[in-house]
């Protein structure tokens, strides 16, 4: 069911008594059930439906009612009876729940954030005709031991009577007023539980200083990324969803880009060691992370397939799962390594006694925009003369060094993007970004091919029936198809990104003074 919403929580205690005293003297007010019941919150590790402005609430037990409504004042609302507590998308029957859904959440878990108990008075208000123009909730959230209930006010107004609603809610702002904007009630819960919303996010939010050195930066930025990476952990050994173990690799991937990019700022003796670190962390969680996301798709994959071929590959996607679980195995094994353990506190130790020593080399002691505006110039550079060199579509050696230069680029300009105007820094990265998903595509069918023809042979030793066989061969040839279509766009794409007009903007942000 579709509705919508306007809402306020109220600080003052007595506040929602005299606004409901203050609607009694314009309208008839009737009460219509009161109720009591525990609220659940929901949303992902990182905040996706909160940062699309949205919350997921779901009333009652098995039974229960979800809601999809606004995140702060007010706007419209979907909920739907569900049997038992979703936690992927596919967990949601086919409808508004799910569509509402599907851009925010893509494969992430929910999470119960927390839960609250609600009282709830409902009330009906009409006119002097006895005409009904909206509904009105009253809710007392309570957290125990956490202080005094806190109000909130729901109108739900009935179409055709948008206006009485809106004179309703200038009653409640008139009565308790609250500085703008409104950030929603879910902040507030949180905070009386000792958390607060956004309190995590994959991506390098931090705010750098142009007084800083190179070498204070590119600390603080290190410290960020593994804070990143430990926060991940949990998640992994949980199994929760694969886009844990995604953030993980990705930390560790851009520090290893930092430290071994942005070069002369740390030691050259204990560069090492941590350069290997990292490698090592890479390849240790490369198996599990390649079948995570080929059989995160597929749904695509089968589809790809003729109709009579599509339940024979079946058997390839349950051995698959059986080689998922033996990786997951091993990498739980070494997470909980006394290797993984102290490379962590010695990393951590490493980094809080540079920033507090100041030991650093030539390129550490400069400013970090020089800096950063030269090593970015010069991967900008290398990955122009690399994509230029591609000879063509089945030249796939050199379109992987092109894209393994772009993610190092696209690392750099993310860690450093607070030090450049936000408009142009953004535009940098989004052009870029277009030119990595071609790429992408590119290398993830290539190897998609590979893994499927390696994996075929393995599986066929543990029993997989013929027809399997065929089923991934067919496979093998779709993906190949698609592998030659991205290639045949890669010339057009990468022109684009290398024009005189994007040279241009790279050169004013990164080449200023040289």
């Amino acid at each position: 069911m579709k509705t919508s919403i306007l809402q306020r929580h109220l600080h003052k205690g007595r506040a929602a008594s005299r606004f409901i005293d203050r609607v009694r003297d314009s309208y008839t007010l009737k009460q219509l059930t009161r109720t009591q019941q525990a609220r659940s919150y929901y949303d992902s590790f990182d905040w996706r439906l909160y940062r699309g402005g949205r919350v997921l609430e779901r009333d009652g037990a098995d039974n229960g009612l979800c809601r999809i409504a606004p995140a702060a004042a007010g706007g419209p609302v979907l909920e739907g009876a569900m049997q038992g507590v979703p936690v992927f998308l596919q967990d949601f029957p086919p409808g508004p729940l799910r569509e509402a859904l599907t851009p925010l959440l893509g494969v992430r878990a929910l999470l119960k954030i927390l839960t609250v108990q609600v009282d709830i008075r409902s009330y009906e208000l009409r006119d002097a005709r006895d005409k009904i123009l909206l509904r009105l909730d009253r809710e007392h959230y309570r957290i125990e031991n956490n202080g005094p209930a806190l109000v909130n006010i729901r109108l739900y107004p009935l179409r055709g009577y948008e206006k009485a609603a809106q004179r309703v809610l200038k009653l409640l702002d008139q009565e308790d007023p609250l500085p703008e904007p409104r950030d929603g009630l879910l902040p507030i819960l949180l905070q009386k539980c000792g958390r607060s919303a956004l309190d995590y996010s994959s991506k390098l939010n931090l705010t750098l200083g142009p007084e800083l050195t190179m070498g204070q930066a590119l600390v603080q930025l290190l410290l960020y990324l593994l804070n990143i990476l430990e926060r991940n952990i949990d998640g992994i050994v949980a199994d929760t969803d694969t886009e844990f173990l995604h953030d993980f690799r990705i930390a560790g991937r851009r520090s290893r880009s930092l430290i071994t990019q942005v070069k002369n700022v740390f030691p050259g003796f204990h560069e090492l060691p941590y350069k290997q670190a990292f490698s090592r962390l890479s390849v240790k969680t490369c198996e599990h992370r390649d079948l995570d996301v080929f059989l995160q798709d597929m749904r695509q994959h089968t589809e790809l397939l003729p109709e009579p071929l599509r339940q024979d590959i079946e058997p390839l996607y349950s051995y698959l799962r059986q080689v998922r679980a033996r990786q997951r195995e091993a990498l739980l094994q070494w997470l909980d390594s006394r290797e993984f353990r102290d490379f962590r506190q010695q990393w951590r130790a490493y980094l809080e006694h540079s920033v507090s020593e100041g030991q650093f080399e030539e390129n550490g002691k400069l400013p970090v925009l020089a800096v950063a505006d030269h090593f970015i110039w010069k991967i900008y550079r290398r990955l122009i003369k690399q994509g230029s060199a591609v000879q063509g579509a089945q030249d796939f050696d050199a379109l992987h060094e092109v894209r393994k230069t772009a993610k190092k680029l696209r690392y750099l300009l993310e860690s450093f993007r607070s030090l450049y105007p936000r408009d142009q820094i953004e535009e940098v990265i989004q052009q870029l970004k277009r030119l990595q998903n071609l790429l992408g595509s590119i290398v993830d069918y290539h190897v998609q091919q590979a893994y499927l023809a390696g994996w075929s042979q393995s599986g066929a030793a543990s029993g997989l029936p013929a027809a399997t066989d065929r089923a991934a061969e067919s496979l093998i040839v779709s993906f190949r198809a698609l592998e030659d279509e991205s290639c045949r766009k890669f010339r057009d794409r990468f022109t684009g990104f290398s024009s005189r007009a994007n040279t241009a903007m790279f050169r004013s942000l990164f080449r200023r003074g040289k």
